[in-house]
């Protein structure tokens, strides 16, 4: 498991692969190390990378990579297999424009 800021969703799903965020500086998550993948033991075999830091004003940043899923479930009103989907909240629609497959599932 990775920690990643909630809003890295939307970027990707408008063409940005990476943004600046304020969040994380001066943590482990930027500074890096953090267990990634253990073996059979508990021992550590992949540590996360440090990550790029910039100061932007007189502050500090923390280059966060846009997360792109491979597909996502969307509870919508109406929509059709191929066509847009009609959702009860924003929050759905945004979550499918992130992802490169997306399942409706009408009702």
């Amino acid at each position: 498991m990775e920690l990643t800021p909630p809003r890295a969703r939307w970027p990707s799903g408008c063409g940005i692969p990476a943004f600046y965020i304020p969040a994380g500086v001066g943590t482990p998550v930027a500074h890096g190390g953090l267990p990634w993948r253990y073996d059979q033991e508990g021992n550590v075999l992949v540590a996360s990378p440090p990550k790029e830091v910039r100061e932007f004003h007189g502050r500090r940043y923390v280059l966060e990579e846009g997360i792109v899923a491979d597909f996502a479930l969307v509870h919508a009103r109406l929509g059709g297999t191929e066509g847009p989907c009609c959702t009860a909240r924003t929050a759905s629609s945004e979550r499918a424009r992130t992802q490169s497959t997306t399942r409706s599932t009408p009702t």
